[in-house]
Parts: structure tokens; sequence; C-alpha cells
């Protein structure tokens, strides 16, 4: 695959990426990927940052150097436009680790998506694109473990390789289509997003799917159980669906009892499974047995109005969707929806002001948008 390139530069001490940080500012494109261990850790972290110019692909190792304020005036930058296929995550997790503040993006895929494909994948587009297919084997790897073997690198900087290609392809796309405008209010509203709070076992639990369905002494059970999960999970610095999954707590806390047996038997947990976790899961479900029933935790109906409001708004957003042969959230983002929905603009000035950072939906839609609210 990539048998004709030149090796990726590995950068891995504070002199290399103060030098890198340096020569990257001469650029006004440079492509950018990150890969996380959110698969093997039990509180994850970045670590590879990737950084894709003309002719040279770079690999800067977070978990060796750990100060990389020096990269803050790129992401901030609104001079030098970061290249992402599927940005979001990788602003998520840059934001949270190092707190980085972002400007001026270019994302492939929502610009593929703002254009109507329908394949947006970062291998469908670069297969179709550049003749290029990504070995998808290394997705899930374990990008902690130290040192990375060379396959590993080698998949890395391909994700970056050729996305500053890919965003020129697109970008003359977007501006014969009339469309360029719409895409840089999606680019915008990524640099936006922000991480989430990690949640506690009391708020994760209403989450879990089937939690809802319980009674309120089941509910104690299963709040009991991912308590000693989390514990687990972190205890050991695993994911915790890498203990035992959700599905399983559930159909336990369903259960009138348990025993070693009935664990093996009817909750299929594995043999390991068992002689590491069977007690102590054991004592977990008794303790939340005997505590006090949960009280269900009905969240804030949304009034009959609001109900009507949010209805109409997916019409709207739904039938222009299908006029432009795009994913109804092009049209109108989710939050953006509920937004209005929830807490509707009075008048028509109102609804501009709130519309402030969406010009082009506001140019487009606006009067569609403004009917449906106030129906």
């Amino acid at each position: 695959m990539d048998e004709l390139l030149s090796p990726p530069l590995w950068i891995d001490t504070t002199t290399a990426v103060t030098n890198l940080a340096e020569n990257l500012q001469r650029f006004n494109k440079i492509a950018i990927d990150t890969e996380s261990n959110s698969l093997h850790a039990y509180k994850e972290q970045v670590c590879l940052i990737q950084f894709s110019i003309p002719e040279v692909d770079y690999l800067v190792d977070p978990l060796k150097i750990k100060d990389l304020t020096c990269l803050s005036p790129i992401f901030g930058s609104e001079n030098i436009e970061k290249i992402f296929h599927a940005s979001e995550y990788d602003i998520i997790c840059l934001k949270r680790d190092y707190g980085y503040k972002f400007n001026k993006i270019f994302d492939t895929m929502i610009a593929s998506r703002v254009l109507g494909t329908r394949e947006i994948g970062l291998n469908n587009l670069l297969k179709m694109e550049f003749g290029v297919e990504l070995d998808k084997r290394y997705q899930k790897a374990n990008w902690g473990k130290r040192p990375l073997p060379g396959e590993y690198l080698s998949y890395a900087r391909m994700d970056t390789h050729y996305l500053i290609q890919l965003r020129d392809i697109l970008r003359e796309r977007l501006i014969q289509v009339n469309l360029l405008d719409l895409a840089m209010e999606e680019f915008a509203r990524m640099t936006r997003v922000e991480p989430s709070t990690p949640e506690t076992a009391d708020k994760e639990i209403w989450r879990v799917k089937g939690a809802r369905d319980l009674n309120g002494r089941q509910l104690a059970i299963l709040l009991e159980l991912l308590r000693w999960r989390d514990g687990v999970a972190k205890r050991t610095n695993r994911p915790p669906f890498k203990i035992i999954s959700s599905d399983q707590l559930v159909q336990i806390a369903l259960c009138e009892s348990i025993n070693l047996n009935s664990l093996k038997e009817d909750h299929r947990l594995s043999k390991l499974q068992i002689e590491r976790y069977g007690k102590d899961l054991i004592l977990a479900f008794n303790t939340g047995k005997s505590a006090r029933p949960i009280k269900y935790l009905q969240n804030e109906r949304m009034n009959r109005a609001t109900r009507e409001r949010v209805d109409r708004l997916k019409i709207f957003r739904k039938n222009a969707a299908s006029r432009m042969k795009v994913e109804s959230d092009i049209i109108l983002p989710r939050e953006v929806l509920y937004d209005l929905a929830v807490a509707p603009p009075k008048d028509w000035d109102a609804f501009i002001e709130r519309m402030k950072l969406y010009p082009w939906r506001l140019d487009h839609f606006g009067k569609e948008i403004f009917t449906a609210i106030l129906t």
C-alpha cells in the first residue's frame, strides 16, 4: 500500500515536536488524524497524532512527549486549514486531553455528506478517488502499546497522507454545486463540539439499554452491578464493557437470586470471568437487592406544543433532504432542531439571531424553518 512512499517521520521528543510545530506553521493546509486507546483502557487518551503536508507524513507520540503546548497555535490558527476525516471525535479527544481550541477546519467526511455521497468511509473515498485501499485490520488496534509495530505506523500515516488531495477534489465539487458555504457551516460547527463529562454509575444507569424496563428493586441491583464493574475496570485499566457487558448485567438484575452455577449456565459468563469476578459480582447483586429500591427517573417530558414543533421540523427536514438528496441532519442538525423546538424564538428577529451561526441555512430554509416552528 505504501511501499513507494518515504517512511513517516516519528516524533517523540520535545525538541522534535517544537521544530515540527514551527515547520507546520509555514503551510496553509495540514492533514491531521489521531489514534486513541478507547477499546483498551479504562480512561482513553490520545496515543498518536498524525500530520501530513505535501511529501511528508509525521507521527507524533503524545505518550512520550508530555507537553504538546507548542501545537496549540496550529489548531487555533485562522490561517492554517486543518483537514480531518470525521473530525468530531478527533476534536473532542484533543480538547479533552490538551485543551486545544479549533478554528478553520475542513472535514472530508462532512464534505462528502453535503455532496450526497453515500459511501463516506475514508477507505471508500480513497479507493474511489485514488485507487488506494486501506488495511482495516488495525482500526481496533491498541495504540497505547509501545513500541508500535511497523505495520501500525504504515496504517496510521495512510489516514492523513491523501487528505490534502482529497480535500482539493471535494472543495472543487462543493463550489461547482454551490454548497461550499453549507459545508463550511458544518466545519465551523465541529470546531464548537466539546468533550462530555464522564458519567457516574448513578447517571450511566439511565443510558443502559433495558434499564427503564426494570422495577425499583431491579434498578437498585443494576446500579450496584454498574458500580462494581466500574471499580474493576478502573482498577485493571480496562474498558467496562470488557469486564462484562451491560446486557448481561441487566439480565442478572432481573433475577431473584444468583449463584456461581447460574452465572455460568444462565448468563453465559466464561469460566475465567467467574473465576475472576463471580464472588464479587454475587456480593454486588446481594448488596443491591437489599438496598432501597430506586425510583424511576422520569425524564422531563416535552409538552404537546414542543412535540408538535419537533414533528413539524422533522417533516420539513426530511422533505428538504429528499430534494437535495442528502441525509436529513445536513439540512438541520439534531441539536439545532431540538433547540428551536424546545425554546422557540418569539419573532423573526429573534429567529435570525438564533440562526446567526447558520447563515446558509437561514438564507435557503429560514422561512420554512420559522413557519414550522410557529405554525
